[in-house]
């Protein structure tokens, strides 16, 4: 009779390696979808801008306080 080769495969390593690499994937995901985001919001100021346009939407500007709008 033949015996089997003993599993030294640790698992619990292996789970925690895999959830930390997908939350690494997750991280960049999230990432590039907001720089592709930001990216496509200033082409849109820019385009207006470069359209001739006076009046522009600003561009949002990371930390800054929403602008408050004008009653009446």
């Amino acid at each position: 009779m033949t015996r089997e080769p003993r599993d030294e495969t640790d698992y619990d390593q292996r789970s925690l390696a895999n959830l930390t690499a997908t939350i690494a994937l997750l991280l960049v995901a999230l990432a590039l979808t907001w720089t592709a985001q930001q990216m496509d919001r200033w082409r849109a100021v820019e385009r207006c801008l470069a359209s001739g346009r006076l009046v522009c939407p600003a561009a949002p500007t990371p930390g800054a306080p929403a602008t408050p709008r004008r009653a009446g």
